[in-house]
């Protein structure tokens, strides 16, 4: 992939990746109803679910993937129902800024990580994205080892730019709204956020 392919790649990319749906909705309402830092790890199991996906298009495994169609079929109702929940609980929260909300804590890091994973995983329509989106930038059939670590770098940097921004601009705005008056409206807003992205994932599932 030459270097207007991989701009021209990067771009594209960066605007796909901003369109809201469910990952941004996650990460948004992480960065909302608990801090910036919080949202980092969500978004890092997101790409790493994009990069799952990216290297099952790169190296020809959608056959696996289809095979584990049941698999992601449970992943992904039962992502979608714990995103809903999540957003429940954050609406329902006590408006205790001490207290913060304990249902988005639920697992540490690692759990936020696995949450992101698990929105991505449920999806199986990210590989039919990959499948069909790649060709259009680089040769398939023809792949070599400078082409998928620029591929890869590409997807990483991108997609975790992107939603690090939307993170980090919620957080900004979660920052301005701390004052005890408006802080049960900032949850609200954050448990909308998580359960639309529950919702949006069960609605695409179809």
């Amino acid at each position: 992939m030459n270097v207007p392919a991989m701009i021209a790649f990067a771009g594209a990319l960066a605007v796909l990746a901003a369109t809201p749906g469910p990952g941004v909705l996650a990460c948004t309402g992480e960065a909302l109803s608990r801090n910036f830092r919080s949202a980092i790890a969500v978004i890092a199991g997101i790409v790493a679910g994009d990069l799952c996906y990216l290297t099952f298009a790169l190296f020809g495994l959608c056959v696996i993937a289809e095979s584990l169609g049941r698999f992601f079929i449970i992943v992904r109702y039962a992502g979608a129902v714990y995103l809903i929940w999540l957003g429940y609980r954050l609406w329902t929260a006590n408006n205790n800024a001490a207290s913060g909300p304990p249902a988005s804590n639920a697992g540490g890091e690692g759990g936020r990580v696995l949450r992101g994973f698990a929105i991505t995983l449920g999806n199986p329509k990210v590989i039919l994205f990959y499948l069909g989106f790649l060709p259009a930038f680089m040769d398939l059939t023809y792949l070599t080892l400078p082409d998928i670590v620029v591929t890869y770098l590409i997807v990483a940097t991108v997609l975790g730019g992107v939603m690090l921004t939307y993170a980090y601009a919620a957080d900004r705005a979660r920052r301005t709204f701390l004052c005890q008056s408006r802080l049960r409206t900032v949850r609200r807003c954050s448990g909308a956020l998580v359960a639309s992205a529950g919702a949006l994932i069960l609605a695409r599932s179809g």
